[in-house]
């Protein structure tokens, strides 16, 4: 069977309690993301507490949690988390193989968030503080949590 995660609230078994998941926690607003929609996307974009969100997902890393050595880990991927802003202009984006490409300018981003080259390179993206955790972490101490659906 399945464990439960018991909140103060009671019991919150919408994923199993080890599905990894990206937080994000803005006002009084609290997302939870399956990590395995982003790395499926690529690219998602979010919004929490009425603010527009990037999430980039690229391959490269591998699980501290499934083996004896890292590097033997099976392979989840890398995150990081934005706002797709640079000079007030709104930016959206498309992975392409390692790299982020903004539909706007068509400048390459990295997983840090940083335009490597297109007319915005140099520009760095604003990071987003989120959590890169457990399903159980996230909801034991976000009981309020939604999940975040498809835009």
């Amino acid at each position: 069977g399945r464990l439960l995660v018991q909140p103060p609230g009671g019991t919150d078994d919408r994923f199993p309690v080890k599905e990894r998941v990206i937080g994000v926690r803005l006002g009084g607003d609290a997302v939870a993301v399956p990590r395995a929609r982003v790395a499926t996307a690529g690219v998602l974009a979010i919004r929490v507490d009425g603010r527009e969100l990037v999430i980039f997902h690229a391959p490269g890393q591998s699980s501290a949690l499934d083996a004896d050595k890292i590097p033997e880990g099976r392979e989840i991927g890398s995150v990081g988390v934005f706002r797709p802003m640079v000079d007030g202009q709104a930016l959206t984006f498309t992975r392409e193989g390692e790299l982020f490409v903004d539909d706007q300018t068509e400048s390459r981003w990295n997983i840090l968030g940083a335009a490597v080259s297109g007319p915005l390179a140099g520009t760095h993206l604003r990071r987003q503080r989120h959590l890169d955790t457990f399903w159980f972490a996230w909801i034991a101490f976000q009981p309020d949590s939604r999940i975040s659906s498809p835009e």
